[in-house]
C-alpha cells in the first residue's frame, strides 16, 4: 500500500516509521525546512533555538517511545535525571520534583501535608493513563469497530478511572490551598499546555507523573 503521510513532526515521523516497518510504501510531506514540528530545533545566526516543545515523555520502559524503540530496533540517547526539575514558587520555597517516587512523596508530604487524598487520586489515574497508551484504546468510539475495540482494551485499572473521564485536574484538588494549585499548575502549563481548571484528570495526571515515568 502506498500512503502518504502529512507532517514531520514526532507523530507524522513516528507513524510512517511504524507503517514502512509493517512493509508500506510511505512518503512524508513536510512544509517546514527540517523535522520535528515542535519537538524541533533550528538555527539562526549561528544559535540553536528549539521550536516549542522543551519536555518529552514516554522513553521509560513500558511508554510509547519505548515499545516504538523495540519495534523498530532503535535506542534513544537518553539518561535519567534525578531531580528533574525544581519548582519555585511565590512564596518563597522550592519545590524538587524527584524521579523516586519515594523522594516525590516525601517532598509532597513535607509542603503540601494535607494533599494525600490529591496525590494518591493523581497517581491512580496516572498508572491508568499510562497503561492505556500501551494497547488500541479509541476513545472516544466512533465506530462499531471502536467500540469492540474499546472493550477488549478495558481493564480492571482501566474501570477505576472510569468516574474520572470527565473531571478536570482542578476538581480534584483540595479546596484552601492556593500554593498548592499555583504548583500544579506551572507543571501542566508546561506539560499539558493548560492549567488545571482544563486540564482533563487522566491527562493531566498523567502530564504530572513525567518525573518519574520520563
Amino acid at each position: 500500500m502506498n500512503i502518504i503521510v502529512i507532517g514531520a513532526g514526532v507523530g507524522g515521523l513516528t507513524a510512517a516509521a511504524l507503517l514502512r516497518h509493517a512493509g508500506h510504501t510511505v512518503t512524508v510531506l513536510e512544509a517546514h525546512v527540517y523535522p520535528g514540528g515542535c519537538a524541533g530545533t533550528f538555527y539562526h545566526k549561528k544559535y540553536r533555538f528549539d521550536a516549542g516543545a522543551t519536555l518529552a515523555g514516554g522513553f521509560a520502559e513500558g511508554g510509547p517511545h519505548w515499545r516504538v524503540a523495540q519495534t523498530l530496533g532503535l535506542s534513544w540517547p537518553i539518561r535519567p535525571v534525578d531531580p528533574a526539575w525544581v519548582v519555585h514558587l511565590p512564596d518563597g520555597r522550592a519545590i524538587t520534583q524527584w524521579a523516586s517516587a519515594e523522594r516525590w512523596e516525601a517532598e509532597w508530604r513535607e509542603h503540601f501535608p494535607s494533599s494525600g487524598r490529591f496525590w494518591r487520586t493523581q497517581q491512580m489515574l496516572a498508572d491508568a493513563s499510562w497503561d492505556i497508551s500501551t494497547r488500541p484504546f479509541p476513545w472516544p468510539p466512533a465506530s462499531g469497530r471502536d467500540l469492540a475495540t474499546l472493550t477488549r482494551a478495558i481493564r480492571p485499572q482501566t474501570l477505576r478511572a472510569t468516574p474520572y473521564l470527565f473531571r478536570t485536574m482542578g476538581s480534584l484538588l483540595p479546596q484552601g490551598d492556593p500554593m498548592l494549585q499555583t504548583f500544579v499548575d506551572a507543571q501542566l502549563l508546561i506539560s499539558a499546555q493548560t492549567t488545571s481548571s482544563y486540564a482533563n484528570a487522566l491527562y493531566g495526571s498523567a502530564a504530572l507523573d513525567l518525573p518519574r515515568r520520563g
